[in-house]
């Protein structure tokens, strides 16, 4: 038995002794780089050295620096989780921002909601009327008359005419249409995994009213009073429900309006910019 398991070890060492033959001569063939790379670091390693005590010595010195970089971050990230939320309770209630809403200052500090997006979109009206048609060439001949309609309070029908370019506009841009369920959240989760769109600081506060569902996009049946108030609802309108015939007001004209001025703001100006930006690449 022991002279079986010798003459099988035995064997195994010859089987063996290529390969450590190979393995010696690399070893010898490798031992000048490797007397290269101690005698490399042991002559820059002064230099190493001292460019960590410089580093240290920067870091401590300026601490003040990164310590406000630090709180400038955090001041950040605290803002766009303020603008998310507020955001979102904006269109909650019907209202949406486009290019002017974060930069506007109304003279009168306390106002609602609803007084201060009136305000904002009445001083930007002539602004927000150029540069959606600017945007939206295909769709100038009805999206003048859609302002037309309004400054004449034919609020009637000016408020299908903004809510169904919006619906287009967003479909031109998102292969989704607006008013489709939970399809334009999953399509834009869709293209952010896919790389066609990417997360931004800005880009993810614009994105949070597809998440939710607002009265808007809500089914016919929300009809009482309270839901009316928030915004009018597009399914009601469009399928003219004897519930919804009372839609034509001012505020549910503007809110239409401030509707299609951000799905044109965050699609075809900053997600259009960013998708153009990407192909590019």
């Amino acid at each position: 038995m022991n002279d079986d398991l010798v003459k099988g070890i035995r064997e195994l060492q010859c089987f063996m002794q290529p390969y450590v033959d190979t393995m010696r001569r690399v070893n010898e063939s490798l031992r000048p780089l490797a007397e290269l790379i101690l005698k490399i670091q042991q002559q820059y390693a002064p230099a190493i050295r001292a460019l960590s005590n410089s580093c240290n010595a920067w870091i401590k010195d300026n601490s003040h620096t990164i310590d406000a970089i630090i709180k400038f971050a955090e001041q950040a990230q605290y803002w766009q989780k303020q603008q998310k939320q507020n955001v979102v309770l904006m269109a909650e209630n019907g209202w949406f921002p486009n290019w002017y809403t974060f930069f506007y200052k109304p003279e009168k500090k306390s106002l609602s909601l609803d007084e201060l997006m009136i305000s904002h979109l009445n001083n930007c009206w002539d602004d927000l009327k150029t540069k959606i048609i600017e945007l939206c060439p295909n769709r100038k001949h009805i999206i003048k008359v859609a302002f037309q309609l309004h400054e004449s309070e034919n609020y009637i029908a000016s408020i299908p005419l903004f809510i169904s370019q919006s619906d287009g506009i967003f479909c031109e841009q998102m292969k989704s249409f607006l008013f489709a369920g939970e399809k334009p959240k999953i399509v834009i989760e869709q293209m952010l995994c896919n790389g066609e769109l990417q997360r931004g600081f800005f880009i993810d506060i614009l994105l949070e009213p597809y998440k939710i569902k607002t009265q808007f996009s809500e089914g016919i049946r929300k009809f009482n009073a309270k839901d009316k108030k928030k915004a009018p609802n597009r399914n009601g309108i469009l399928h003219g429900h004897r519930e919804h015939l009372d839609y034509g007001t001012e505020i549910n004209s503007l809110k239409s309006l401030s509707l299609l001025a951000f799905v044109v703001f965050s699609t075809k100006d900053m997600l259009g910019k960013q998708k153009k930006h990407l192909i590019e690449e």
